[in-house]
């Protein structure tokens, strides 16, 4: 697949550069049957791959594909080319030429590239050479959405949570501490970003959670996964709530922030008698 992609690069006229990201720019060996080929493409004329999907049967023939965007604003399509070989082209542009290194070390993607990159095509008219990005492992700062902000995110997605457990909405309640949990998760990345210094590398939406975020944490985590009861759901709920209250103190401490409202506590201790174990 990847020669297919450099052979059929080579012929487009506005096509840069392509840079791997991910497993298969790191080449360890935890790559699988299931690793994505995951290319940032740099083009002149970006558009053009953008409006049509037709370029992509000429590479080799798709079996599904989906377009959508990625959090910097660029397009991407997901294909799944025929045989399971999944690969994900991010279309972002590469400016004009000859600047295409500043484009690249500034690009949005930097904590991305970070996790290791490597070129899989340049075109030798355009593109001279990609300089490396300054020291191994430069993790972002904290997000600037506050912890007390992103707390009441939380807690309207626990009140959705709590009136499907109190009435029995077992799909519901599963999809609401889906949610719950994925706000969890923001504070989880947050804590770990603070205690870590930049020395360890924090994955996107919990991946490889198990080697960057706190044994301690690690061993709570099960609990917010309980079966199709009302039962189990109410324990992962007061769980869930207990790990929250927790995360958001130590992060809106670290960041300097006030803590939690009385507003929001009373909010939680709500929920906690309301869903009664």
């Amino acid at each position: 697949m990847i020669n297919r992609i450099v052979a059929w690069s080579k012929s487009q006229a506005t096509v840069q550069a392509i840079i791997i990201v991910g497993s298969r720019a790191r080449e360890t060996d935890d790559i699988d049957h299931f690793s994505d080929l995951d290319l940032i493409l740099f083009s002149d004329s970006p558009s053009e791959l953008v409006s049509s999907e037709t370029w992509i049967s000429t590479i080799s023939r798709p079996w599904i594909l989906d377009f959508s965007q990625t959090f910097a604003g660029d397009a991407e399509w997901q294909v799944i080319f025929e045989g399971g070989f999944k690969v994900d082209f991010i279309i972002t542009s590469s400016g004009s030429p000859g600047v295409f290194t500043q484009v690249f070390e500034g690009s949005p993607y930097q904590e991305v590239f970070n996790q290791g990159w490597k070129h899989l095509y340049l075109d030798p008219n355009k593109t001279t050479e990609i300089s490396p990005l300054a020291g191994t492992l430069t993790m972002s700062p904290p997000r600037p959405t506050s912890a007390r902000t992103q707390l009441s995110h939380a807690l309207f997605v626990s009140y959705g949570l709590a009136k499907s457990i109190f009435r029995s909405d077992l799909w519901r309640a599963h999809n609401y501490l889906c949610q719950l949990r994925a706000q969890i998760m923001w504070f989880i990345d947050l804590q770990a970003r603070f205690n870590s210094t930049g020395k360890v590398s924090i994955w996107k939406d919990g991946r490889c959670i198990e080697q960057w975020a706190s044994q301690e944490l690690i061993k709570r985590l099960p609990m917010l996964f309980p079966g199709y009861n009302r039962e189990s759901l109410a324990r992962s709920f007061h769980c869930a709530l207990e790990l929250l209250d927790e995360l958001a103190l130590d992060v809106s401490f670290k960041a300097g922030e006030d803590h939690p409202t009385p507003g929001q506590q009373a909010t939680s201790n709500w929920f906690k008698q309301v869903i009664i174990l």
